[in-house]
């Protein structure tokens, strides 16, 4: 699954830079990719970003799995 990461702009003078988006780990820190867990914290997959594109990808690793998963955090910078 995947999806695009949108981000609600501020002053126009400080546009994000969209090539500085990326994962948080759970504990706030940036990643290339992030365990993707269930809500009991079974770990479900993974998560990816394209920089290029600003798509984020869930990749299941447990094929078996069905229901939710907790939603990845991510950031990115403005021209600030």
């Amino acid at each position: 699954q995947t999806g695009t990461v949108t981000f609600t702009e501020g002053d126009p003078v400080a546009p994000i830079d969209k090539a500085t988006i990326t994962l948080l780990d759970e504990n706030g820190q940036p990643a290339e990719s992030v365990d993707a867990k269930s809500p009991e914290g079974k770990v479900v997959g993974t998560f990816t970003v394209d920089k290029d594109t600003s798509v984020v990808t869930f990749t299941p690793t447990d094929k078996s799995y069905s229901g939710d998963v907790v939603p990845v955090k991510v950031q990115a910078k403005d021209a600030n």
